[in-house]
């Protein structure tokens, strides 16, 4: 049941934003600062809940008490958020608090509007709550802090935001086995090729790869890996797939650039198999492997780019969309590598004007010691 559309009314960054996903890709860029994590927070916390909610009690999965899930809602904007106090009406926008905070989401036909205005929150809901897995993963990888994580969580004041917490817990979950497992090959292949075909592994509460002949302790290995390795074990343990919905921030976090293909091979099997994903990413290799899968047509899966930008430091977010980085005209990746090419020629000439004043001055020499 995929996520259809996001609306944030004087929220965080945000005055006025709406995104109209697709089902496929959804790949958000954009400068530091300008709200990419916030609004996949947003979406992440009301379908979380909700799907919560459809597991809990599913003969009246349709039946949701507004007072209860806003208190649950405002929980956990609380604990992704961790806004001082637990004082959600910090999650206005600034300069805005007269106008109600709004969040909007539209997802498998139902709505959901929460009210941040009011002390404990307001939630109206149009539809009821739905089933689907629902996936946040942190730009920080998770097998090194696993072991212990979630007793820990659950019983002292960390700073680690819920993200970590959910998806610690989803790779718990045991390994899917027989028709299952084999199901979910084609899904892990291109980051199994990455791992020399290593599947994660817990034992004694903590994760492992083979590498060598040998059980490597998880935290021994490079981040990069450890990020593919976690992903691995989601899909193998079934927390992702079919109408499964990730939201993934930073996937390039601690990658060579050279796996960045796998990874990009990795999330269109994904799709395909019917998990929409939502991603926000600052790596131009990363951004523009996914647009070119539109612009050459490798893929049939749809796709989406979302360009969050400010014209001013001072205003308001803004944001545009396409179906590829051709269509974006805000694109600081694009700009950001064209002002670095700008720089290298300019370096090029001053060396090229160095060289031949250079050589001048040896003519130069030479004729005088005549």
């Amino acid at each position: 049941m995929p996520l259809e559309s996001l609306e944030l009314s004087n929220f965080g960054a945000f005055e006025k934003l709406k995104l109209e996903f697709c089902p496929g890709i959804n790949v958000l860029i954009g400068p530091n600062s300008t709200g990419k994590t916030h609004a996949m927070k947003a979406a992440y916390a009301v379908l979380r809940v909700f799907s919560a909610e459809a597991t809990r009690d599913s003969a009246n999965r349709h039946e949701v008490d507004p007072k209860r899930v806003a208190g649950i809602l405002r929980e956990k904007f609380v604990a992704l958020y961790r806004p001082d106090d637990g004082d959600v009406s910090r999650l206005v926008h600034r300069g805005g608090e007269k106008k109600p905070a709004i969040v909007r989401v539209r997802a498998g036909g139902f709505d959901i509007e929460v009210d941040f205005t009011r002390k404990n929150g307001a939630v109206k809901d149009r539809g009821g709550p739905f089933r689907d897995s629902t996936i946040f993963l942190p730009s920080r990888e998770l097998l090194a802090i696993f072991e212990g994580f979630t007793a820990v969580y659950e019983s002292r004041e960390i700073a680690f935001d819920e993200t970590y917490y959910d998806a610690c817990k989803a790779l718990a979950l045991p390994s899917l086995r027989g028709a299952k497992l084999l199901a979910t090959k084609p899904l892990a292949e291109p980051l199994l090729d990455v791992l020399g075909g290593s599947r994660p592994r817990i034992r004694g509460g903590k994760f492992y790869l083979r590498q060598d002949g040998a059980d490597m302790e998880a935290h021994l290995l490079s981040e990069g890996l450890r990020k593919l390795a976690a992903v691995v074990q989601l899909v193998e343990n079934g927390a992702l797939g079919r109408r499964s919905v990730l939201f993934w921030d930073e996937p390039e976090a601690n990658l060579n650039p050279a796996l960045l293909s796998k990874l990009v091979d990795f999330l269109i099997a994904l799709a395909k198999h019917g998990v929409q994903i939502v991603l926000a990413t600052h790596d131009y290799m990363l951004a523009h492997r996914i647009s070119r899968v539109v612009e050459h047509r490798l893929n049939d899966v749809e796709i989406r780019f979302f360009s969050f930008f400010r014209d001013r430091i001072d205003a308001a977010v803004e944001v545009e969309s396409g179906a590829s980085l051709l269509e974006i005209e805000h694109n600081p990746l694009l700009d950001e590598l064209a002002r670095f090419q700008e720089e290298e020629v300019e370096f090029a000439l001053a060396d090229r004007r160095g060289a031949v004043k250079g050589v001048g001055g040896a003519r130069k020499v030479k004729a005088n010691a005549r």
